[in-house]
């Protein structure tokens, strides 16, 4: 059967089905996949069920649109930083390593079939050239096989071996070229073939870095409006590299390793989108071009060469390969002899042997059937003895090492540029050493649990989640621990907090003479925590509570974007003109921001804008807002609707910076009064969320600050200090709590404020700490 227009797709698509259902067979049985794909390609082919295919021209076309993509993709898996330590041994391998190998093998071969076979037609260039052809290591097979069993290596050896097999190829090819035009009749003298061997290396790796440099730039800045065409767009790019190089008479396959390894090691835009159809590409030639050179093959030509292929074979993989990795690593003494004997093992032939071996058969050179046939046969003997057994070795020389986990079992993935780090650990019983909920494990500050998974179930968790043993937690971390109580408050940020006060508002670092509207009864204006609204429960409580003919309590909906409730806020203010602010948690930040007024604050949540600050890099992953937006989708209502989006998230960070420039520690004598309540239960203590050590850092702080009274003959002093009360509660104050600590303190402050009555101001103090002494 011949392949045709008609059958093409039909034939290949079941080809390549069965392909992966024989790939199965790698994992089970430890048989490497490229090796599976080159069986299944013979079974299919003209010595199997019939199927013809010989097209020499083609195979090697594919071959070249195969290796380009495998080594663009290999080079963009390739760290810089994991190179560096090995460039030198690795440069050395993939050059005079490769040389090596092709004169030894090749000086084996002529004796070989000339003294012990008397095989016809074996000249000593012809013997060098069989060599070189196969002198490479197979980049396709050890990303292939290193990648595919997670095979953890000591000592470097897994970037050493990765480098090596992704830039030899370029000198196994022209040593193959340059073979091949000394057989054809080339009377080039030694020099010039020398100079035109060097310059085909620096063309190719100027060209490489040029188009590498060029791609990152193009992809950055061309704003394609579907993302689905960056990809593309990196294809054409692989392409062109290839092509262009070769053009200008430099190598190609050097050029596209050299340009992925510069793509892959600098920001680009949808990287990550273009790294996974990459690798998809590199699956998908990998399986064509082994398919199609196991079609190429005859099985039944290969019998006449089994004898003398296996000897080269035994001989390139016990003598040749090692001989040449022990002689070029000589300068390298900080490699064991262990490490050059597995370096040595680890010389995998695959498709680019095989595709090299098609040049002397397309340029006609007497006897090129026999390089090929020999080629594919040593190929897959190198494959089945090496590939099968480099776990083995790897371990008998105990070189293995613990393999890093990638990714996380959430499957959640951050943008590159991001600072951030995201991973997954398993509780065990250590972690619960010191209690089975959340709090009780004591994470450091700057990192979060943002996602439970038991089972099969995903839950967001709150500090008292109890945990149990072989729960997965998501945690989220910066490179760098930001601590909150670090945080430095520069001048920008003053300057900017200055530049968008409201006009009739009290600058933050002015002494504000507050008056009081001609009235007989309190405002208190109660600012709600994140979700809350006008229908809060405290301020209901509170207005049960208090006396409703002299303290009337005000709550209204505010926006969830910081800037824009400031907004609101300072016109609230200006309309209702209260006596008292009171905050609750994320809305305590918002109340410190007033300036002019005491403020009482009931669990604040002074650190919660660092950690939606954090979030706001999160919500780029792609569904995560979608979540979280259905997760903390607030009550029936007049609520506060929650968007997570990046820009408003973002903004935290600044709008807390500004609140605390309202803190004593900034302002000292000039700062208004506060008191807090802190829930001795508060589940958001543990993470830092609500922090006592925060607010005793910005609000109790030696230096003088606004009295809750001023002392009538002194109007800038005065002896009362900021302080705060334990109640034995949650985050979320009990009814209980409001009506005998929240609303007492409430009258207390307000009586005290207006009177002035400077007795009451002493006593205001010394109650303060009485309670937080009693709880």
């Amino acid at each position: 059967m011949y392949l045709t227009a008609g059958n093409f797709i039909l034939i290949a698509s079941i080809i390549i089905f069965v392909a992966l259902l024989a790939s199965r067979a790698s994992f089970k049985f430890g048989v490497p996949v490229l090796l599976l794909f080159l069986f299944t390609g013979m079974l299919f082919g003209s010595d199997g069920l019939g199927l013809q295919f010989n097209d020499m021209n083609l195979a090697q076309f594919i071959g070249m649109v195969a290796l380009s993509i495998i080594l663009f993709s290999g080079g963009m898996d390739t760290d810089y930083k994991s190179i560096r330590p090995v460039l030198a041994p690795g440069i050395a391998l993939s050059t005079v390593g490769v040389l090596l190998t092709t004169l030894i093998t090749g000086v084996f071969i002529y004796f070989l079939c000339n003294r012990l076979f008397d095989m016809a037609g074996y000249t000593l260039v012809f013997s060098l050239l069989l060599a070189a052809t196969m002198s490479s290591t197979d980049s396709a097979s050890v990303f292939n096989v290193l990648r595919s069993r997670k095979t953890g290596l000591k000592h470097n050896l897994k970037p050493l071996l990765e480098f090596e097999s992704g830039s030899n190829d370029p000198m196994a090819y022209m040593l193959t070229i340059v073979l091949i035009q000394i057989l054809l009749g080339d009377n080039s003298s030694f020099g010039s073939i020398v100079l035109t061997f060097f310059a085909q290396l620096a063309i190719g790796a100027l060209a490489g870095f040029g188009m590498g440099k060029a791609a990152v730039w193009i992809t950055n800045k061309i704003n394609l409006h579907y993302s689905s065409l960056y990809p593309i767009l990196m294809l054409c790019i692989i392409f062109f590299t290839f092509s262009i190089t070769d053009l200008i008479k430099g190598n190609g396959y050097l050029a596209v390793y050299i340009a992925g390894m510069v793509v892959g090691n600098n920001p680009l835009v949808n990287k990550r989108e273009t790294t996974k159809f990459l690798d998809g590409m590199t699956w998908l030639f990998q399986i064509v071009i082994f398919l199609t050179l196991g079609l190429l093959v005859n099985p039944s030509e290969m019998l006449p060469i089994a004898v003398p292929g296996l000897l080269i074979a035994i001989f390139m993989i016990v003598v040749g390969r090692p001989l040449s990795v022990f002689l070029t690593m000589l300068p390298f003494r900080k490699f064991s002899f262990k490490s050059k004997l597995y370096v040595s093992w680890v010389g995998l032939r695959g498709a680019a042997p095989i595709i090299f071996a098609t040049y002397p058969v397309i340029e006609d050179v007497p006897g090129a059937r026999n390089i090929f046939n020999i080629v594919f046969f040593i190929t897959l003997v190198s494959l089945l003895v090496q590939g099968t057994t480099v776990n083995y070795f790897a371990k008998t020389l105990k070189l293995t090492a613990a393999t890093p986990k990638e990714g996380n079992d959430f499957g959640v993935e951050l943008p590159e540029d991001l600072k951030s780090k995201v991973w997954d650990i398993t509780v065990d019983e250590k972690i619960l050493s010191n209690g089975p909920l959340l709090m009780d494990v004591g994470f450091p500050k700057g990192v979060l649990v943002i996602m439970v998974k038991r089972g099969d179930d995903y839950k967001v968790p709150n500090g008292d989640m109890s945990l149990e043993v072989g729960d997965k937690l998501l945690m989220l971390s910066a490179d760098e621990q930001f601590i909150p109580d670090k945080e430095n408050i520069s001048p920008e940020a003053i300057e900017n907090y200055m530049r968008i006060f409201p006009e009739g508002q009290f600058c933050p670092l002015d002494t504000v003479e507050r008056q009081r509207p001609d009235r007989d009864y309190y405002v208190i204006l109660y600012i709600h925590g994140m979700g809350g609204g006008g229908d809060s429960r405290i301020p209901s409580i509170l207005s049960e509570e208090l006396p409703q003919d002299r303290y009337h309590v005000v709550v209204r909906t505010y926006s969830f974007d910081p800037d824009e409730a400031y907004g609101q806020i300072a016109s609230w203010m200006e309309e209702l003109k209260p006596d008292l602010i009171v905050g609750e948690s994320l809305g305590a930040v918002q109340a410190i921001r007033i300036k002019g007024l005491p403020h009482i604050l009931v669990s604040p949540s002074l650190n919660a804008p660092l950690y939606l600050y954090a979030a706001s890099f999160l919500v780029w992953i792609p569904g995560l807002r979608l979540l979280l937006e259905k997760i903390y989708r607030p009550k029936p209502g007049d609520r506060q609707e929650l968007h997570f989006k990046a820009k408003i998230l973002h903004s935290y960070r600044d709008h807390r910076a500004r609140a605390l420039m309202r803190s004593p520690k900034m302002l000292g004598d000039r700062a208004d009064y506060f008191f807090a309540f802190f829930g001795k239960k508060d589940h958001y203590r543990r993470s830092g969320i609500v922090s006592i050590a925060t607010y005793e850092k910005y609000f109790f702080h030696s230096r003088k600050c606004r009295c809750l009274v001023p002392d009538r003959d002194n109007a800038g002093g005065g002896a009362a200090y900021p302080t705060y009360a334990i109640y034995p509660g949650g985050h979320f104050m009990e009814e209980e709590h409001v009506r005998t600590l929240l609303a007492p303190k409430i009258m207390e402050v307000l009586s005290g404020f207006v009177t002035g009555s400077s007795d009451h101001s002493g006593s205001s103090h010394s109650d303060s700490n009485h309670s937080e002494r009693e709880q």
